[in-house]
């Protein structure tokens, strides 16, 4: 066998190590192409619709009985003149249950979708909506719209990616999947349901805007009741609220089992607009309350 010169080696060993630096630039630059294009700034929803948003539909996937199944829980919040009402879309009812929202969640909420951040691409096809759970029936859908109806900006959210903890979401628009601050995440999942959209006070925040006092009451209400007494069925207590604004709410208070069920009736005050007033006017729900709750309730009551 010939033995290579040394020259030879040294040249065999140099032309070894460009072939390889080649390889490499060919293996990273298109790494490095990619990653410049797979993140991008934007918001979930255009800040200058933010002023437009009038209603917002929540659909969320729950389970609906022991057997494990899968359903739908949608919540729609929509705003009458300056206030936040709030319907359950899965009553069953004929009638759907109108209850004061809270503003404050709503608040936070758009301004959450609203803030410009950084999203990152997941993937462009439609095939990996399921692996991603952001596809129709596994996705949190959160869709804004205007007075109109007309969609300003609708969201599919899926499950949570572990080592960046951000969570994926496609638009209602595009294919791709993308990756977003895990943040609107406390918007969604199963705490997020009706008790979190309504207004968790007995005198709810609506009806006591204008009033001179800080606080009326801080006495919050228990779960929302898609219930309603029978017809013959006299209510166990009624107590009536003036408020310092000139509003008037009325309770009635039903016992069942070991708690109490509230009916209440609101009657806003003078200083309200035509809107705000007609948007109290139509809120109709119930709720149930503790016998704890009631006993302070009946002290407040004792008081005026």
């Amino acid at each position: 066998m010939k033995r290579l010169s040394a020259k030879q080696g040294v040249l065999i060993f140099y032309a070894f190590d460009a072939v390889l630096l080649i390889v490499l630039a060919l293996a990273f630059l298109p790494l490095n192409k990619k990653k410049s294009l797979s993140s991008m700034d934007t918001a979930l929803l255009n800040p200058n619709n933010v002023s437009a948003v009038a209603q917002i539909k929540i659909s969320q996937p729950v389970e609906q009985n022991a057997s494990l199944q899968k359903g739908m829980q949608t919540v729609r919040l929509f705003k009458k003149g300056r206030v936040w009402l709030g319907v359950d879309e899965n009553s069953g009812l004929e009638k759907l249950y109108v209850w004061p929202a809270d503003g404050l969640n709503i608040l936070a909420l758009i301004e959450e979708s609203a803030k410009i951040q950084k999203v990152f691409l997941a993937s462009s096809k439609v095939s990996s909506w399921n692996d991603f759970c952001v596809d129709k029936d596994s996705a949190s859908e959160v869709t804004f719209l205007d007075k109109d109806g007309a969609i300003l900006s609708s969201l599919f959210f899926g499950k949570e990616n572990k080592l960046s903890g951000r969570i994926y979401f496609r638009t209602w628009k595009s294919s791709e999947v993308y990756e977003c601050s895990s943040a609107i995440s406390s918007f969604l999942g199963g705490a997020a349901g009706l008790s979190f959209w309504s207004d968790p006070f007995i005198y709810p925040q609506c009806l006591t805007e204008y009033s001179r006092q800080k606080s009326e009451s801080l006495l919050r209400h228990g779960r929302l009741e898609n219930i309603a007494p029978a017809a013959h069925l006299k209510p166990d207590f009624v107590y009536t609220k003036d408020f310092e604004n000139g509003s008037v709410a009325k309770f009635s208070i039903y016992k069942k089992d070991d708690s109490f069920i509230v009916i209440p009736l609101f009657i806003p005050g003078p200083a309200f607009s035509e809107e705000d007033k007609a948007a109290i006017a139509s809120i109709d729900y119930r709720y149930s309350i503790s016998p704890a709750t009631l006993e302070n309730l009946k002290k407040e009551f004792t008081n005026d």
